[in-house]
């Protein structure tokens, strides 16, 4: 409820802020034909790359680099649990 009144209010200030601006003319051929080629530069070594390897090892490969940089948090967090179990026996 609460929600859905926030995004009432965020809807309805958006449309009043930009509802009285003029309609503006449609953007000229070349100019949405330079902001395509800029698209298709940035998004081709993504797609290619994307081509050779998949989603699962994307996602590995991120949580890989996580763990590395919290390595001493984990490590930490691991002992930690691993001390409060009394019959491993680990000090």
């Amino acid at each position: 409820m609460i929600l859905e009144a926030l995004h009432n209010m965020v809807v309805t200030v958006i449309t009043t802020t930009f509802g009285w601006l003029p309609s503006l003319p449609e953007m000229s051929e070349t100019i949405v034909d330079i902001g395509e080629w800029i698209v298709d530069i940035v998004t081709a070594p993504v797609q290619s790359v994307s081509m050779f390897y998949g989603r699962t090892l994307w996602n590995v490969i991120l949580v890989m680099v996580v763990a590395i940089f919290n390595y001493e948090k984990i490590f930490k967090g691991t002992m930690f649990i691993l001390k409060k179990i009394p019959f491993l026996n680990i000090k």
